[in-house]
């Protein structure tokens, strides 16, 4: 009985593993058939991006999400950093803004999707990667430590003594109501000069704390 048993279920697997074989890479092309790319310190010049869209369309790609196609991207002013609008022109616009305390928890800084229709929200989001669970709340343990912390907000939201621990305390509270990671809306945009200041001044390598600063080139109307 069992012999024949084994011999159904061969019966049965062979086939199966005959359709795999063929036809399991064409299955699995249809979810990967998707790439992006970005560079670094590299100004490819001016691109028509509605042409470049018109074109993937053509192609049979579905184009869609909240990247920088033209009148879709929304992100923060460079301020006065002659180097960025060199670079990039002066429709350069910040994504987000990374600062990194250690290889696991990291303070972000970006527009936030649901920003309301008087204007665009400011959302500010503790994250560790070490975290595991991503059903349960960020503990207070995971933060990074309180004074980098008061130091980094006070640097990304200027003068305003009170800004940095009264969002500290916001962002305390809202890990114990949410999952994953901690997150808050302010009605400040950070000032992107004094990072990128912070982030010139500080690169000789004896500064732990990197800041990857995302620049994306939106076209004008």
């Amino acid at each position: 009985m069992n012999k024949q048993k084994a011999i159904l279920i061969l019966l049965l697997l062979i086939p199966l593993l005959f359709v795999l074989y063929f036809f399991g890479p064409f299955v699995l092309w249809i979810f990967i058939d998707s790439s992006w790319y970005y560079s670094e310190e590299v100004d490819i010049g001016s691109l028509d991006y509605s042409s470049v869209l018109t074109k993937a369309e053509k192609a049979g790609y579905e184009v869609e999400g909240s990247w920088p196609w033209p009148g879709n991207f929304s992100g923060f002013e460079p301020g006065d950093v002659p180097e960025v609008r060199k670079n990039f022109g002066n429709a350069a616009l910040i994504q987000d803004i990374r600062l990194n305390y250690n290889r696991n928890s990291e303070l972000t800084v970006f527009i936030c999707e649901d920003g309301t229709e008087a204007g665009t929200r400011t959302c500010i989001a503790i994250s560790n990667f070490s975290h595991s669970d991503p059903e349960s709340p960020l503990q207070l343990s995971e933060f990074p430590d309180d004074p980098w912390m008061l130091e980094k907000l006070g640097l990304l939201f200027g003068p305003d003594e009170k800004a940095p621990e009264k969002y500290l305390e916001a962002l305390k509270k809202a890990a114990q109501n949410q999952t994953l990671d901690a997150e808050i809306q302010v009605n400040e945009s950070p000032d992107f000069p004094a990072v990128y200041a912070y982030l010139t001044e500080s690169n000789d390598g004896s500064d732990p704390v990197t800041i990857p600063v995302w620049v994306f080139m939106d076209t004008p109307e």
